[in-house]
């Protein structure tokens, strides 16, 4: 994917902008846990005050909202990420954070400002994209939300929807809204319990990676 997206990344004036920008303030993270159901009122009061770094899975919930964050991050090779962007409107305030291996049509998708850094540095020195900047994001686009306000430099990230377990009595893994009905489906105790790990809190697979990143 990253050499599918050189004529772009050659262009691209990366992330170094943003290095230590936002030092010693505070930001939201928001991640696509259903605890995000219950903190949206939160998020539009906030907005424009306080930075909020967001998932790609909430453009189109955000929007509905009409919540505009200063950042949207995107980490996943998968086509469901240009469907997450695919005709949504972006707010002149935003910007795309995402790794230079993101598929070719993410970033076609994504209407408004784009900066790319490099995931695997090592490709980075080969195809000249050294002056992208690199970041090790972790396996989850909650962890390059936790990665890029390192990166910006603040010093207190208030974190939303960063989910480990199925939301209570509903076991959803996501936020509603998404145009992803398999993530917030309604789940019986049963079929949570066939597809869950993380013994006395059921969670999904990764939980323990995802955690270890964060503490990290």
């Amino acid at each position: 994917n990253t050499c599918d997206n050189l004529d772009f990344l050659s262009q691209n004036p990366g992330i170094y902008s943003l290095k230590d920008k936002f030092k010693g303030k505070i930001c939201f993270s928001v991640a696509a846990g259903p605890s995000l159901n219950e903190a949206w009122d939160i998020l539009k009061t906030y907005q424009g005050r306080i930075p909020i770094i967001a998932c790609d899975t909430l453009v189109k919930p955000m929007n509905d909202r009409g919540i505009y964050p200063d950042f949207f991050t995107a980490l996943e090779r998968d086509p469901i990420v240009a469907d997450f962007f695919r005709g949504q409107p972006i707010n002149e305030r935003t910007t795309l954070l995402a790794p230079s291996l993101l598929l070719p049509e993410s970033w076609k998708c994504f209407e408004g400002r784009k900066l790319s850094y490099c995931a695997t540095p090592p490709y980075s020195v080969n195809l000249d994209l050294l002056h992208l900047g690199a970041v090790s994001p972790g396996s989850s686009a909650g962890n390059l939300n936790i990665a890029m306000a390192s990166w910006m430099g603040f010093e207190t990230v208030i974190m939303i929807g960063h989910n480990l377990a199925f939301a209570h009595g509903t076991f959803e893994s996501h936020v509603k809204g998404t145009i992803d009905k398999n993530r917030e489906a309604h789940r019986s105790e049963e079929e949570m319990r066939k597809m869950a790990t993380g013994g006395k809190v059921p969670t999904q697979d990764g939980e323990s990676e995802v955690y270890t990143i964060m503490e990290y």
